[in-house]
């Protein structure tokens, strides 16, 4: 059910699925998307799931990956700061996962 009643809102009741890419803009400084949680228990909440579902997972594939860009100075695009997460070992019973942090540099 999608209710747009709030002040112009969209309120997803029954989650969201999209097939395409999200773009969210947004002209201020205020957080550009929150995740809340109102779970009273003692488990994790709210939760993040980055989840590669490939049909051929292999040794070394790269699983997800978070950049923070930026403009420098002179109005260039620049990779600040990039995670990335990878698969070492995709063999079942021994999995292995590496995630790396990198400094970069201008984007070409």
């Amino acid at each position: 059910t999608l209710d747009m009643s709030d002040a112009g809102k969209a309120i997803f009741n029954g989650g969201a699925t999209f097939a395409s890419d999200v773009v969210i803009t947004l002209a201020g400084n205020s957080d550009n998307l929150t995740l809340t949680s109102t779970d009273a228990d003692a488990s994790s909440g709210p939760n993040l799931n980055l989840y590669r579902n490939s049909g051929s997972p292999a040794d070394n594939d790269e699983v997800a990956n978070i950049a923070f860009n930026g403009r420098n100075d002179n109005s260039q695009d620049v990779k600040y700061v990039e995670i990335e997460a990878y698969i070492r070992d995709a063999s079942d019973g021994t999995e292995d996962g590496m995630v790396k942090f990198s400094r970069c540099r201008l984007q070409s």
